[in-house]
């Protein structure tokens, strides 16, 4: 009972929040016009590369030590490392920003860009550390603080002159509220955590396999989701980065089911009982299930709904790509599931190494595809790249799985 109430916290939590998100980048993208839009998004997706290095691959380790630890002194071996991890990061932000500065973003937005990350950086680790320490209520409590967090900025949006500056530095205060809340109910729980860098260090040496795979993983979603942007700003022009962000983030809101859904299925997988096989198999045609309702609810109903919310001049040059993001989805629906079997493998690395190789062929095949198709022809290239790739991880994260019982088979006749 304890497992699915919190369970049930974690997930509205976490959907009461992407919701909040989805519409102030509504609002965002209205206010700002595609050309605009797609400089804010640019600078975003620029930034968000260099995340990896303020989360210091902390994740997995974090997460471990704090569920074991269960209290302040676990925070205080992790802390050091976000601080150096965030020292890091502010360091290579400028250089980032004065390359990008010869891309028409200038340093101060990169900066701006920059500094939201890193605030959303901490809140999600406070997140992700209550989740460890088991304390889904308060995590829930703390969470509702976002949402007139975001009200609030919707207002200030409304207000101020509509820059991609002035929307990066109200961008910046939800995250930083939510970081703060998260900090106080920590203190609430009595948990004070403080600075131990001889435990950081003991961490770090223990650890920094796990953490650079970690790293590696960021480093390569990072770039999976965001090279599209830099290849339409490069080959076309900085409004259809605009647009074409404005489709990809209305459809991508529905990957949060295929998250949650996945998530669930963890601890079904990971348990022993039925026969692996026959619990893969359930599992495979339920996300499969959910993936082809996700794509038919963006084939039937994306184009009209993107062209009632969407409806500043320019953005309806999106709706080309909408079915093509549908169907990305439900790849990326797929590919979820098998990502958690392969981290729960520990291939970590592997599936990194695949991200990348996929980044490579974007690069090399995404020409092609825009000199014929335009716009719509880079979300195509997504899917053409998508597909066999979601196949070949399926097939190792299947194949992994199944070998608990190869093994398990080979010991009980070896007795």
């Amino acid at each position: 009972m304890d497992s699915a109430r919190g369970a049930f916290f974690a997930m509205a939590s976490e959907a009461l929040g992407r919701i909040a998100v989805m519409v102030f980048q509504w609002r965002v993208a209205l206010l700002l016009g595609p050309s605009l839009y797609g400089t804010l998004g640019l600078a975003l997706a620029s930034a968000a590369t260099l995340l990896p290095l303020a989360d210091m691959g902390l994740q997995s380790a974090a997460l471990r030590n704090l569920s074991n630890t269960k209290g302040g002194n676990a925070f205080s071996a992790v802390l050091p490392l976000r601080l150096w991890g965030s020292i890091v990061y502010l360091i290579a932000l400028p250089i980032l920003g004065l390359v990008m500065a010869k891309q028409g973003v200038s340093l101060h937005t990169m900066l701006l860009a920059g500094s939201y990350y890193l605030a959303l950086s901490l809140s999600d680790f406070f997140r992700q550390s209550f989740r460890a320490l088991e304390l889904a209520r308060p995590e829930f409590i703390a969470r509702l603080s976002y949402l007139p967090a975001v009200a609030g900025s919707l207002v200030l949006v409304q207000i101020v002159p509509p820059s991609v500056s002035a929307v990066l530095l109200i961008y910046c205060l939800a995250p930083l509220l939510l970081a703060a809340v998260y900090l106080a109910m920590l203190l609430r729980q009595g948990i004070a955590p403080g600075l131990d860098t001889a435990a950081a260090k003991s961490l770090l040496r223990s650890e920094w396999k796990g953490m650079a795979q970690s790293m590696l993983l960021l480093a390569s979603i990072a770039l999976v989701m965001r090279v599209d942007l830099w290849i339409l700003d490069a080959r076309i022009n900085r409004a259809a980065v605009g647009f074409y962000l404005a489709g990809y983030n209305m459809v991508f809101a529905g990957a949060f089911l295929a998250q949650a859904s996945a998530s669930q299925f963890y601890p079904y997988l990971s348990r022993s009982g039925k026969p692996r096989s026959e619990r893969m198999t359930k599992v495979f045609l339920a996300q499969f299930s959910l993936a082809i309702c996700l794509f038919f609810g963006v084939f039937l109903f994306g184009p009209v709904v993107f062209g009632k919310i969407y409806h500043r001049p320019g953005f309806s040059e999106a709706i080309p790509c909408l079915v093509w993001f549908g169907a990305s989805l439900a790849i990326a629906s797929m590919n979820v599931l098998w990502s958690n079997i392969l981290l729960m493998k520990n291939h970590q690395g592997l599936y990194a190494l695949a991200l990348l190789g996929q980044v490579a062929v974007k690069i090399a095949i995404a020409p092609y595809f825009l000199g014929r198709w335009g716009t719509s022809g880079m979300a195509m290239s997504s899917f053409v790249i998508d597909l066999p790739f979601c196949i070949v991880m399926g097939v190792f994260a299947v194949n992994g799985y199944l070998k608990g019982d190869e093994k398990r088979s080979s010991g009980l006749a070896a007795n």
